[in-house]
């Protein structure tokens, strides 16, 4: 259940985890200048974790400018976490293991790095997405009581692809003494008025919600959504988070539950830099006081710093 956010008083409040997605990695950790502001902008809205992409190739190829990036904000007390994913990595056996094979090149990053400059995690973002030309497809916009039988079979391909990566994924990343986080769409407990399932093999003909099954895997589970309208970002986030939580307090193992949170549309067009973070930081305040009283409810991630930073340019 959801609190008012006008009652909780601050000093009640649990402390949050607040993110931040990075995706020119490329092009940041080549400036020093958008490093600095990175790092301003990070402090003014109280951002402890960061989420960078990063190629696996990177981990050789630019080794020394990640760990100096890994390094700068360290000293700012900010975790950074590496991202990879792409539905192109749930094509085929070979794709899939391409991807643990990233996680290998961030393990032997981390460990020939000082460790101001390792990654803290590792952030998985594998979304089921449709796509022409590959071996199964989701069908966008299709509940699965709508599916044809051909069009059953090639979702179930997706997501027991999705299932078993992710598995995969968490055994590797938890190896490597990480924590382990993934990015879903808020839509799997509820796609087209239907929860998006796959059948579980624990229980002849049961089916379960596919979050169900991703949640025990995962040390964070980030809830992905494009909707700014305060009520709609607290139902998509609070219903996960209580789902979390009921199973949680039946003794089971789950993840804290972060929501991402759209800049740009938060922030407004004819806003000040200035202005424009102090609105960022009410709102995000604001919802986390709607959504503390989930128990698994951990914060919120801004989506994204190239957003933000252009907020900074304009």
């Amino acid at each position: 259940m959801m609190s008012d956010a006008s009652d909780p008083d601050d000093s009640a409040r649990r402390a949050m985890r607040r993110g931040m997605w990075v995706w020119n990695t490329a092009t940041i950790i080549e400036d020093t200048a958008q490093i600095d502001r990175l790092i301003l902008c990070a402090s003014a809205i109280d951002v402890n974790d960061i989420y960078l992409y990063v190629v696996p190739a990177w981990y050789d190829g630019k080794n020394s400018k990640l760990a100096a990036f890994n390094s700068r904000l360290h000293a700012h007390s900010i975790q950074v976490w590496a991202v990879d994913g792409g539905p192109a990595y749930l094509d085929t056996l070979a794709a899939g293991d391409a991807f643990i094979a990233g996680l290998r090149s961030l393990g032997e990053f981390n460990d020939r790095s000082e460790p101001c400059a390792r990654f803290h995690g590792f952030q998985a973002d594998l979304q089921p997405e449709d796509s022409a030309g590959r071996t199964g497809c989701f069908h966008k916009r299709v509940a699965e009581s709508r599916l044809t039988q051909q069009q059953h079979i090639e979702r179930t391909m997706v997501l027991q692809k999705l299932l078993n990566l992710l598995t995969r994924t968490s055994n590797m990343v938890h190896s490597l003494d990480m924590p382990f986080a993934v990015a879903m769409p808020f839509w799997l407990q509820d796609y087209e008025g239907e929860p998006v399932t796959v059948a579980y093999t624990g229980k002849h003909g049961t089916r379960m919600c596919v979050m169900e099954l991703i949640m025990p895997v995962v040390d964070e589970y980030l809830v992905l959504n494009h909707k700014t309208e305060f009520a709609n970002v607290a139902k998509f986030i609070s219903a996960p988070a209580e789902y979390a939580s009921d199973m949680a307090g039946s003794g089971q193992r789950m993840p804290h539950v972060l929501g991402s949170f759209p800049v740009t549309d938060s922030a407004g067009q004819k806003e000040s830099h200035r202005e424009a973070i102090v609105k960022i930081t009410k709102d995000i305040s604001s919802l986390e006081a709607m959504l503390q009283l989930c128990p698994t409810f951990a914060g919120l991630a801004l989506h994204d710093w190239e957003a933000l930073d252009k907020l900074s340019n304009d």
